[in-house]
């Protein structure tokens, strides 16, 4: 395929102020591919291929794109990074585990780039998880519940038991905490509660499309 580059010489001179935004490896090839020009006045199909690769990754809109957005983030964008890096983390395979890292251990203090953001946080996976926090939660601490007959508790409790969906099913309880687990489904009622059973004496775990309302008995 032709190159796009007519005017190799003006690429080279529109590059200059990106130069030192280039990583090492980057920089060594693109003085050598200068330096070649220099030399022969012309560079071959494969160095064009790679100069192109360079204009595209260095492009200088695009640098002060990534430079605005680095700027501008926010707490309100580390407190998203960090509930999709919990899906991401409980996940396998776990997917962007590098960018994972990053947010896992610096919850309050990192800062991911707009590649990284995006790759991590604007997916469609991502998007789910995100929407399922923002939405409102169905149940309040207090509400009286009942688990459904078809129900996935068993994950929502590591599926340490997964006996426990039919165990369980149908068992009235108490809503004790919203929000108790972080999310770690990209589906509909994602969002995990901890709740006491009646007659139990410790806490199980349960998602809100585990759980309904306990029908009022007509009198």
């Amino acid at each position: 395929m032709p190159s796009i580059i007519t005017d190799i010489e003006g690429v080279f001179e529109r590059m200059k102020p990106v130069e030192q935004e280039m990583l090492d490896h980057d920089f060594s090839f693109y003085t050598s591919l200068k330096e070649y020009y220099t030399d022969n006045d012309c560079l071959s199909d494969s160095q064009l291929y790679h100069l192109e690769r360079l204009i595209f990754k260095y492009n200088p809109i695009r640098i002060a794109e990534e430079k605005e957005f680095v700027e501008n983030y926010s707490d309100g964008h580390r407190e998203i990074a960090l509930q999709v890096a919990k899906y991401y983390d409980a996940q396998f395979p776990r997917y962007y585990g590098h960018i994972v890292d990053i947010v896992l251990e610096n919850p309050k203090g990192h800062t991911l780039t707009a590649n990284q953001w995006n790759k991590m946080c604007e997916n469609k996976y991502a998007k789910k998880i995100r929407k399922a926090y923002d939405e409102p939660a169905k149940f309040s601490m207090g509400d009286i519940v009942q688990i459904r007959q078809n129900n996935r508790i068993d994950i929502a409790n590591d599926g340490k038991n997964r006996r426990s969906r039919f165990v369980e099913a149908n068992k009235t309880g108490m809503v004790l905490e919203v929000d108790s687990r972080p999310i770690t489904r990209a589906a509909k009622g994602a969002r995990i509660y901890k709740i006491l059973l009646i007659d139990d004496t410790s806490p199980i775990y349960a998602h809100e499309s585990d759980l309904k309302f306990v029908r009022r008995r007509k009198k």
